[in-house]
């Protein structure tokens, strides 16, 4: 809603940038929304490039990341797999129901499901911040268009930090509104190409959901760490039921 890439540049997509963050403050939430579906732009069929020129590209990919600092990323830009085609033969591979079935296969223990700790986990605020200086730079947007870097700004602002904590607590819980968890329960699906022809598919979740579940390390004893794993294997069959 916020950070959406305008279609205007320089002073102009500034501007943009500036007006939504105004209409943020005045409580337009629906407006903005609304705004961001209707801005998105239609996805364009990737022109076929020969390997000289896809190498060239990969090669200008790494030196960008060794220049941000970003090693571990350059390698993997260099030894990464390929896109697969976007055509109906990867999407068949995609949803074969005989290589990823749609339901679960086993059922989680039903202890752990019914599992109520004794007190309810709170996440600190320390804990979140701590979570947020160590996330990666670079990290993959999900569908909202979060990275990393995004939420770090909160580090600057204590209020904002506390609220932040604050969600990140409810997500840990499982117990966050339905449409809140069916917006958290999409992802961003990569399709890329194996060594042996076939495809694997990559789901890059919400930066938000990710931030959430980090923390839990940081400021779980035992029993409050059972709880973290039920509350993701409840947003896991969310995530499930989301996609079938």
């Amino acid at each position: 809603m916020l950070l959406a890439r305008p279609m205007q540049h320089g002073s102009q997509g500034r501007a943009t940038l500036l007006a939504r963050a105004s209409a943020f403050q005045r409580g337009e939430w629906r407006q903005l929304l609304a705004a961001a579906r209707s801005s998105g732009r239609p996805a364009a069929a990737p022109a076929e490039l020969d390997a000289e020129v896809l190498a060239e590209r990969r090669h200008l990919r790494a030196c960008t990341k060794v220049r941000q600092g970003e090693l571990s990323r350059a390698r993997q830009v260099l030894t990464a797999a390929e896109l697969a085609p976007g055509n109906v033969a990867t999407w068949a591979a995609l949803t074969d129901p005989v290589q990823r079935p749609p339901h679960a296969r086993t059922e989680p223990p039903a202890e752990l499901l019914q599992y109520e700790p004794m007190q309810p986990v709170q996440l600190s605020t320390r804990a979140v911040a701590n979570a947020l200086r160590e996330a990666r730079r670079g990290s993959a947007a999900g569908l909202s268009g979060m990275q990393a870097e995004h939420p770090k700004l909160l580090l600057h602002d204590l209020e904002a930090l506390e609220l932040l904590a604050e969600a990140a607590t409810h997500l840990a819980h499982a117990r966050i509104p339905p449409d809140i968890a069916a917006g958290l329960a999409m992802a961003r699906l990569t399709a890329l190409r194996k060594p042996d022809g076939g495809v694997r598919g990559i789901a890059t979740g919400d930066a938000l959901e990710l931030r959430a579940n980090v923390p839990v390390r940081y400021d779980l004893e035992w029993d409050h760490r059972k709880l973290a794993w039920r509350a993701e294997l409840d947003l896991l069959g969310l995530a499930l039921s989301a996609r079938a």
